[in-house]
């Protein structure tokens, strides 16, 4: 659990430098972390599709919409599935789901 909660530190760090892009809490006291895009949901949602169809990559279970649009709420729990992807790979990722929900 040590190594995923320092990986869940690393990886919200390497997030929060993304423009739009805040963790919460920052940083991470366990393995898991909330992460507030901008976006709407539903844009989000869809475009989290497409991205899990053509990377075959799911990045988040689910987003919920905030009291401060228009932010969307995600969470992320580091385990033993995120050891597949390495911190540049999701930021790549995101960086195509934010540019995919405009």
């Amino acid at each position: 659990m040590e190594s995923y909660c320092a990986r869940a530190r690393r990886l919200a760090a390497t997030l929060a430098e993304i423009p739009g892009v805040a963790i919460s809490p920052d940083p991470p006291q366990t393995n898991a972390f909330q992460i507030y895009l901008p976006g709407e949901r539903t844009r989000l949602e869809r475009a989290a599709l497409e991205l899990a169809q053509g990377e075959r990559v799911w990045l988040f279970n689910g987003f919920s919409e905030t009291p401060v649009p228009p932010l969307t709420m995600a969470e992320v729990t580091i385990g033993e599935a995120a050891d597949d992807l390495e911190d540049e790979e999701v930021v790549r990722l995101l960086g195509s789901l934010l540019a995919m929900a405009v």
